[in-house]
């Protein structure tokens, strides 16, 4: 059974590839777009659609190509003034102490506020297992790419299959494997990921040139 057409309008409507249309709207049934102009003319296409003018811009939601969500509540830690190789050193003692309700819950405040601000899609990186499917469970597009740091060849065969069983667990779509960086994981650890990316077809997303200092730190350990 299909649902109702809604239509969708506002004062400016962009389409992206294609020029903004003022006074513009979209038609929408069961998630997909039937059409996209003017309010008068979708109004006269489907005139037995519902109709919602909103204030504002209607467009695409926008896409953040790299978040940690799982990391709200530690925002005390942005831009703190210390140097990479320094900054770095505040992140284990965090991980250890965050609960699995902690980890969830500062993933649902970030996409939260992800949707205030009309972003919809995000490449999230997933550091507590708690926190893998908040994406997903909310109705999001992207990937959430589950996580592993601070982890030699010794401790990655400890974490390891419990590491699988939560990527078997996880949602069947929109989930990958973000190995940290060459700087928190043993060679032989960075070599196994990409091998059980490549096993299951999905993504990976590392860490290497976020930004300046830690480009430096990759390239000459400064």
């Amino acid at each position: 059974m299909t649902s109702p057409i809604a239509i969708h309008s506002a004062t400016v409507a962009l389409p992206i590839t294609a020029p903004p249309i003022v006074d513009g709207a979209l038609a929408v049934q069961d998630g997909k777009i039937l059409g996209v102009g003017t309010r008068a003319e979708l109004l006269g296409r489907y005139p037995e659609a519902g109709h919602t003018h909103w204030q504002g811009v209607l467009m695409p939601g926008l896409i953040n190509a790299h978040t940690h969500l799982n990391y709200c509540h530690a925002a005390h830690l942005y831009d703190n003034g210390k140097p990479f190789p320094e900054w770095i050193q505040d992140m284990p003692p965090i991980i250890a102490a965050t609960t699995p309700e902690q980890w969830r819950a500062s993933a649902e405040q970030g996409i939260a506020a992800m949707l205030a601000s009309g972003t919809t899609a995000a490449a999230d990186v997933v550091t507590g297992a708690s926190a893998l499917s908040a994406q997903h469970d909310a109705g999001m597009a992207g990937v959430s790419y589950f996580e592993v740091v601070l982890a030699d060849s010794p401790r990655w065969a400890k974490i390891r299959p419990e590491f699988l069983a939560t990527l078997d667990a996880a949602p069947s779509t929109g989930i990958g494997i973000s190995p940290h960086s060459p700087y928190t994981l043993d060679t032989a650890v960075l070599a196994d990921l990409g091998d059980i990316a490549r096993a299951r077809g999905i993504r990976l997303h590392p860490h290497g040139a976020e930004q300046s200092d830690e480009v430096a730190f990759v390239a000459d350990g400064t």
